[in-house]
């Protein structure tokens, strides 16, 4: 789970600091592995093999959404849904949090890789193919001025 913090000013002029949380787990990760329309792996092959800005922005912004959840005050649960996610992507701080991952290719990276459950990232650190996959990705990210169409 990744918390970021971030500072926006809100629709009625006020400036606001908030905690928003990105988290994927095991069993959603494999149910996303099911989905023919967005699974974790295309995701991934859609950033080692975006042609433009684009597929990388789309692709960004699809595994953001997936990720997007509120954490229970007592941490016993990390809610998502459709409507969750839409909220977010409708406030000023979607807007900071992605000219943030925009503008730095390491923050990117480690944002993106942190989602992922952390005995994932050590299985996939532990196979030299994932990597290769997790650098092209990096690669790709740093080759990108602007991961955003103006």
């Amino acid at each position: 789970m990744i918390k970021e913090t971030i500072t926006y000013t809100d629709y009625n002029g006020t400036e606001r600091t908030e905690d928003f949380y990105f988290n994927m787990t095991k069993t959603e990760l494999l149910r996303m592995e099911q989905d023919k329309n967005g699974s974790f792996s295309q995701i991934l092959e859609k950033f080692i093999k975006a042609k433009d800005q684009a597929d990388l922005f789309e692709a960004v912004e699809k595994f953001i959404f997936k990720a997007y959840g509120e954490k229970t005050a007592d941490g016993r649960q990390f809610k998502k849904s459709d409507e969750i996610s839409e909220s977010f992507f409708q406030s000023p701080a979607y807007e900071v949090l992605f000219d943030k991952l925009n503008g730095n290719p390491e923050y990117s990276y480690n944002f993106i890789m942190g989602i992922v459950p952390a005995e994932l990232s050590k299985q996939a650190a532990e196979n030299p193919e994932a990597v290769k996959r997790l650098a092209e990705v990096r690669s790709l990210a740093e080759s990108y001025e602007c991961w955003r169409c103006e």
